[in-house]
């Protein structure tokens, strides 16, 4: 009961899908993204901004895509391919001013 309607967690697992859990009334299991064949969820970050009116989540998986995941539908609103190496890390850099969440991410070809 503490926590904001807003909150989720999002668990990234080995065959892919991703769990959507609702911490407010005793951790509720809200939805399951089904994973594509042959990807795992590797990283997982969710974006925020005054103009958007529920988060963006972001998914990685071994590969050098960035899924960006319909919460409504339960399917991708896009891949990103960043054209490189596999990406290792994301994250969000917040700025309040901004409509579109800037992504950082670490590739394995900066691993040097």
């Amino acid at each position: 009961q503490f926590a904001s309607n807003d909150l989720r967690l999002a668990i990234g697992r080995s065959n892919g899908d991703i769990e959507i859990w609702n911490p407010k009334y005793n951790w509720t299991h809200e939805l399951t993204l089904p994973g594509s064949r042959g990807r795992s969820i590797e990283g997982l970050c969710w974006s925020t901004t005054k103009d958007e009116p529920s988060p963006r989540l972001f998914s990685i998986g071994g590969s050098t895509y960035i899924t960006e995941w319909d919460l409504t539908t339960g399917k991708p609103i896009i891949n990103y391919d960043c054209n490189a190496g596999v990406i290792w890390s994301i994250d969000v850099n917040e700025d309040g001013d901004k409509v579109q969440p800037l992504l950082s991410i670490f590739r394995e070809d900066q691993a040097h």
